[in-house]
């Protein structure tokens, strides 16, 4: 079976446009288990009632921001392990190289090609 059909993927953003930006991405690289939430909050919920292998996370959002979700997700045992992408338009400006516990798997800045997305999630999950 193809890791296309195998793989389980979280996005979240609280932008519905960005939220559909990706899902239509990856449905039609062939990834078919996509789930959403607008929020950190939201999200959070999904993980703990769904199994999911990679969040695509938006880094500014109101309430709880990306790095704060990366943060809840690198300190539960639970979700240690899983892939995290964050997405931001301010790439210049984020700095993850000063906590290597909680960096992201991988930085996708805004906008991006639908490539790009393809390459970032072959990096971190493996050929899809």
């Amino acid at each position: 079976m193809a890791l296309r059909s195998e793989l389980r993927v979280l996005v979240v953003d609280d932008m519905s446009v960005s939220r559909q930006v990706l899902l239509q991405l990856l449905e039609r690289f062939g990834v078919r288990q996509v789930r959403t939430a607008c929020s950190a909050e939201e999200a959070l919920q999904l993980l703990e009632s769904a199994p999911i292998d990679v969040v695509i996370c938006d880094l500014c959002m109101p309430g709880m921001d990306g790095m704060a979700l990366l943060r809840r997700m690198r300190g539960d045992s639970r979700h240690r392990r899983k892939r995290f992408v964050l997405t931001t338009g301010h790439a210049a400006g984020v700095s993850l190289g000063h906590i290597p516990v909680e960096r992201p798997d991988a930085v996708l800045p805004k906008p991006f090609e639908a490539r790009e997305l393809l390459d970032c999630m072959e990096r971190i999950a493996g050929r899809i």
